[in-house]
C-alpha cells in the first residue's frame, strides 16, 4: 500500500480508516469524476492523498459528503452548498430562506402555467 501523505504533513492517526475515491462513489451512487470535481471546486477535499496522488477519505469526509447530498436533494447549487457548509449557522439559515423564497416563486409560476393549460384544455 502507498505511504500516506496528509494535507498538513501529519501522519495518520492510529486506527484511522481511509477510503479510496471509488468506495464513497460506489456507496453514494456518485461517479469518481463527480467526487474529483467536488475536490477541484473545494466542496469536498480528501483528508489525505497517497504518494501516487490517490484521494483518501475519512469518516469526517463521508459526513460532509452526505451533507452535500442532502443539500443537493433540496436543489441547492454546488456554490450554495459550499457556502452553507463553510459558514456560520446564521449564514446557512439565510441561504435556506432565500432558497425557500425561490422555490415558492417557482411553485407559483407552475400554478399559473397549470391554470393556463387547464383553460386551454377546458
Amino acid at each position: 500500500m502507498d505511504t500516506w501523505q496528509s494535507k498538513n504533513g501529519q501522519l495518520p492517526k492510529m486506527g484511522q480508516r481511509y477510503w479510496r475515491i471509488g468506495e464513497p462513489a460506489d456507496a453514494t451512487g456518485l461517479t469518481v469524476r463527480t467526487l474529483g470535481h467536488y475536490d477541484d471546486i473545494s466542496l469536498l477535499l480528501p483528508s489525505r492523498r497517497t504518494c501516487a496522488g490517490h484521494r483518501l477519505y475519512t469518516g469526517q469526509d463521508a459526513r460532509r459528503l452526505y451533507a452535500v447530498l442532502a443539500l443537493r436533494d433540496l436543489d441547492l447549487s454546488l456554490k450554495q452548498i459550499k457556502v452553507c457548509l463553510d459558514t456560520e449557522r446564521a449564514d446557512f439559515l439565510g441561504i435556506m430562506r432565500e432558497h425557500l423564497a425561490h422555490v415558492e416563486q417557482q411553485i407559483e409560476t407552475c400554478r399559473e402555467v397549470r391554470a393556463r393549460l387547464s383553460q386551454v384544455l377546458g
